[in-house]
């Protein structure tokens, strides 16, 4: 784990292309192409903390200010091969300090909820839960009868 660099990126039109690079290697995760097309569109207007080694991207999370109150993980992904060695918690302390920097008391995620059953979210609901996310509120709507949401917060202190 060599030249690995984690930094915090101002939007631009390159984000779309970082996201689409990883999203698409995440098929479990994003398999629905409609929604990976449109956080493409989305991410050339958010900041963005993007881990790369040697210029390459490995990793990503676009984050989504709320009323200046929230910061929202809006999406994010790291390629498989990268899964498991600390660089999302890494990600996510980027994204708190963030926050501190802004005066933003909260970051929050939304996750598949455990009704969908699908084993590859269970994964990813225990990364959060052990970056300090709490559940926080299940929507049953959001996205579809297929695709229950699990909203989940964590509050900084600021």
């Amino acid at each position: 784990m060599q030249d690995i660099n984690i930094e915090l990126s101002e939007p631009c039109d390159q984000h779309a292309n970082i996201a689409n690079l990883i999203l698409h290697a995440l098929p479990k995760w994003f398999g629905i192409e409609k929604a990976i097309i449109d956080y493409c569109e989305a991410v050339k207007q958010l900041p963005m903390i993007v881990i790369d080694q040697q210029g390459k991207p490995l990793g990503f999370c676009a984050l989504k200010t709320h009323y200046q109150i929230n910061c929202e993980l809006y999406v994010l992904g790291i390629l498989p091969q990268f899964h498991r060695l600390g660089l999302g918690s890494k990600m996510i302390q980027l994204a708190e300090g963030y926050c501190r920097e802004h005066q933003i008391k909260y970051l929050t995620v939304k996750t598949l909820s455990e009704r969908s059953q699908a084993p590859h979210y269970d994964q990813t609901r225990r990364f959060y839960l052990k970056n300090g996310f709490q559940p926080f509120e299940e929507l049953l709507d959001l996205w579809d009868e297929h695709n229950p949401c699990l909203s989940m917060i964590k509050v900084i202190d600021l």
